[in-house]
Formats: structure tokens, C-alpha cells, sequence
């Protein structure tokens, strides 16, 4: 079993399965006090570069919160989930085992380990994710199968 090239596998596909959902993304903001679309996608970018990956470099981070609305056109909020997904990509592959085996301090002072951190970030991705899903659906757009076949067609098959 190696450690880094199963995070890698692992972290290839949450991004490439929010990569091809971008295409409809559009600016959505059902409930005044929640993220819009835009702003989700950008906080995942932003989240992933100044606090995850910031943290197992450091073991600090640069994270705002605010900084998510400086981001207002779609074209420049994919070119930053994009690129930020290449600079992690390309540090995951710098680092071996052992790296991910370190112990990492969270926000409320747990310690967790490198590979535990990396999977709250992939988790974190993939709760937001679904918010925006859920906001193109409210709004009419069909949204692909993620494994191939939608709920409504595996109610068919009972």
C-alpha cells in the first residue's frame, strides 16, 4: 500500500468529478445568509490553497473568509480552482510516505495525521460540491450521474 499514490488516485477523482460539473456552473444564491455558487467554488479553492495545504507546509495558514467575494466572474473562479488543483497535485507528488504519516495540528488543536487532514480536505470539497449541485438542480439544470445512473432510475430496477 502507498500512501501517496492512493491520495493522489483519490485526490485526482473529487476534482475531476467537480471539474466536470464547472461547465454549468452560474451564479446562484438561494438563501441570502449561504454561500452563493461562485462563492463556494472560490472558498473551496481558497480553503484548499491558504489553509490545508498551507498547514502541512507550515503548519500555519493565510485562510479569510472574506477573500471568497473577490472572485466575480466564472472564467476566473475556474482558472483558480484549476490551478490551485495542479499546485497541490504537484506537491502531493513531491512527498512520500513518510510525509503523509506526520502528524498535523487542526484548527481546534487535534493532531491528525498528513493522510487524516488530506481527507477532511477532500470531504470538505465534496460537502460544497453538493451544495452547488443542489443550487443547478433548484434551478433547472439536469445534473450528470456521478456513477452512471441517476436515483430515479435505480427506483426502477426494485
Amino acid at each position: 500500500f502507498m500512501i501517496q499514490s492512493e491520495i493522489i488516485s483519490i485526490y485526482k477523482g473529487v476534482k475531476t468529478r467537480t471539474i466536470s460539473h464547472l461547465k454549468d456552473l452560474k451564479y446562484l444564491k438561494p438563501l441570502e445568509k449561504k454561500m452563493s455558487s461562485y462563492e463556494l467554488i472560490t472558498h473551496i479553492s481558497l480553503i484548499e490553497k491558504n489553509l490545508f495545504i498551507e498547514r502541512l507546509k507550515s503548519g500555519l495558514h493565510t485562510y479569510k473568509h472574506s477573500e471568497i467575494t473577490g472572485y466575480t466572474e466564472k472564467e476566473e473562479i475556474i482558472h483558480l480552482y484549476e490551478s490551485v488543483f495542479v499546485e497541490t497535485l504537484e506537491f502531493f507528488k513531491s512527498k512520500d510516505d513518510i510525509f503523509f504519516k506526520q502528524s498535523v495540528t487542526t484548527l481546534n488543536g487535534n493532531q491528525v495525521s498528513a493522510f487524516k487532514w488530506i481527507h477532511l480536505l477532500l470531504e470538505h470539497e465534496i460537502h460544497h460540491r453538493s451544495q452547488i449541485l443542489f443550487y443547478l438542480s433548484l434551478d433547472g439544470t439536469d445534473i450528470e450521474p456521478i456513477f452512471g445512473i441517476k436515483s430515479e432510475q435505480i427506483m426502477n430496477f426494485e
